[in-house]
């Protein structure tokens, strides 16, 4: 179960109290790479967007800044 906002109406302290509740956050229409960027930093557990490659970079790249 979870939940799946709009990305621009949630700040980190809405996806730090939706993972605590033990739920998965998907936000919806994430299509900047900023902003994809952004909520996987806040702990997102996926999200949807029109531009699948653009968010597989991201999360290579967010993957790769976690490891240093």
């Amino acid at each position: 179960m979870g939940a799946g906002p709009d990305f621009d109406q949630i700040d980190r302290e809405d996806v730090q109290k939706v993972r605590e509740a033990g739920l998965m956050i998907h936000p919806y229409a994430v299509n900047g790479k900023a902003d994809m960027k952004r909520l996987l930093e806040w702990g997102v557990t996926g999200m949807f967007s029109n531009f699948p490659d653009r968010l597989q970079a991201a999360i290579r790249e967010h993957r790769q800044e976690t490891k240093r």
